[in-house]
C-alpha cells in the first residue's frame, strides 16, 4: 500500500450513551488493512494502493449503536494507466448493552471489516485475475 490518509473533519468516533470515543485512528486502519491482507508496510511488494478513511462513527440509538465507516481506495489496475477510485461502506447496528469500551470497538470493526472486505473485491478484480 502506497499511503493512508485520515479526511476526517472530525477525528472522533463520535458519542454512545455519554461516552465520547476516540481512539488512534492510523493504527485501527493500517491494523485492520493488514487483516484482510493489504500489506501496509511496503509500497514496493504490492500495487499502488491509496487509502483514505472518509467516514468513521458510532452512534447510540435507544438501546442500540450503529457504526458507519466509509473508505476511498484509489489503485491502479494492472495492464492501465489511469488509477480506479472506488468508495466502499461498512455498516453495523449491535445491541447497546452497558456503552462498554469493547462492545463499541467490536462494532467499529464489524463496520470497518465489512468495508474492507467491499475494498478487497475489487483489489482482487484488478489484481488477481
Amino acid at each position: 500500500m502506497d499511503s493512508f490518509s485520515d479526511a476526517r473533519a472530525s477525528k472522533s468516533f463520535g458519542v454512545v450513551a455519554l461516552t465520547i470515543v476516540e481512539g488512534d485512528v492510523e493504527q485501527w486502519v493500517l491494523s485492520a488493512l493488514e487483516q484482510y491482507n493489504i500489506d501496509t508496510a511496503s509500497a514496493k511488494v504490492s500495487p499502488y494502493v491509496k487509502v483514505t478513511l472518509l467516514k468513521a462513527y458510532i452512534h447510540s440509538l435507544m438501546t442500540s449503536m450503529a457504526a458507519n465507516v466509509v473508505l476511498k481506495v484509489e489503485y491502479l489496475p494492472e495492464k492501465s494507466e489511469q488509477n480506479k477510485i472506488v468508495y466502499v461502506r461498512g455498516h453495523e447496528v449491535d445491541v447497546n448493552w452497558n456503552s462498554g469500551e469493547d462492545e463499541i470497538l467490536v462494532t467499529l470493526n464489524k463496520a470497518m471489516g465489512k468495508a474492507i472486505s467491499k475494498a478487497r473485491v475489487e483489489l482482487d478484480k484488478a489484481y488477481c485475475s
